[in-house]
């Protein structure tokens, strides 16, 4: 039975401050039940995302987990918004000789929240208005609108 989705909210810009999910991975060891044979065994992490689905994440990254604290890292791109799957292994340098076993995977689902942002826009800076002169309109007042719903197709400008 696989736990739910664990909820992530969207970061926008570039990836200054990475989201972390402190202590994702605990009891970090070579053996499962602590086999002397294994204890100088050097260990890795590899966090690989399915094909399909990296665009949550911000280009040239990849989520990763220090091995030290456990700590699983992501960097996720300004204005994605989805479900990723992440497979998360463990991986050791002991061989599978005699039945001995290298590596496990786990899979985490990610659901990755949209941000519901203002909309924004531009003003013209200077208007020069003559005394005694009359506007009843100014073109191009507003210039640079943008959407800030992330559902823009559901969204329309009115004015």
């Amino acid at each position: 039975c696989a736990p739910p989705p664990m909820p992530l909210m969207g970061m926008g810009g570039p990836c200054v401050h990475p989201l972390l999910l402190p202590g994702f991975a605990a009891n970090i060891h070579p053996s499962l039940f602590y086999a002397p044979d294994e204890a100088g065994q050097s260990l890795t992490f590899a966090v690989d995302v399915m094909e399909g689905e990296a665009s949550l994440f911000q280009h040239g990254t990849q989520p990763m987990v220090d091995l030290a604290t456990g700590n699983l890292t992501l960097c996720l791109a300004a204005h994605q918004h989805g479900n990723a799957t992440l497979n998360v292994t463990l991986s050791d340098d002991g061989g599978t000789a005699n039945g001995g076993v290298s590596q496990t995977t786990i899979f985490l689902e990610l659901e990755v929240q949209p941000v519901n942002k203002p909309p924004e826009f531009d003003v013209i800076s200077n208007i020069n208005v003559f005394l005694g002169e009359s506007i009843s309109r100014i073109p191009n007042f507003i210039t640079n609108p943008q959407l800030g719903d992330y559902d823009a197709s559901e969204t329309a400008w009115t004015g």
